[in-house]
């Protein structure tokens, strides 16, 4: 005995995983991307510029947001929070919001926000960690090379976060 049904799709293989059943492909392209607001912060230069030795060690914050633009576009943003101490005194304050704007067809709502939050931010952080290294080199520091970020899991702990809250406000 034979079935001509097809096997369900499985999420992690299928790369028509999250297509409307109408067999239209997901599509996702990025059509901008820019910096969107930067700022540099030196609040005791020039002495701590002056003092080649020093490699400030600090907190870095990240947060993605994103909004529908009309016509299947979309603005993600990745903003980061930095600030570096040295004898846990400020060295330097960075803040950069980096966005893009993408195109995306063909995603069911569910994997729509996950490609607009986990792969779009994906493809813009090389961008902006770049944008962060040369402003802090040329703020006159060591620069500064963040380290990959899991898009992926700060996507699922945000999903689990907001669970939570709403648990503890029941």
């Amino acid at each position: 005995m034979t079935s001509d049904a097809a096997p369900p799709a499985d999420p992690e293989t299928d790369a028509n995983a999250g297509a409307p059943e109408s067999g239209a492909k997901p599509f996702l392209s990025m059509v901008a991307q820019y910096v969107k607001d930067l700022s540099f912060e030196s609040p005791r230069a020039p002495t701590s510029v002056l003092n080649k030795g020093i490699e400030p060690h600090g907190d870095v914050s990240i947060r993605v947001t994103s909004q529908a633009l009309g016509n299947d576009n979309y603005e993600v943003q990745i903003e980061f929070n930095i600030a570096a101490t040295d004898a846990d005194e400020v060295a330097f304050l960075v803040e950069l919001v980096y966005a893009g704007v993408f195109t995306m067809r063909g995603f069911e709502d569910e994997f729509k926000e996950m490609a607009l939050m986990v792969e779009c931010p994906r493809i813009l952080f090389p961008f902006a960690r770049h944008v962060i290294y040369d402003t802090v080199r040329d703020g006159g520091f060591p620069p500064l090379m963040i380290s990959p970020i899991d898009f992926q899991q700060l996507y699922q702990q945000g999903i689990h976060g907001d669970a939570a809250a709403q648990d503890a406000d029941a």
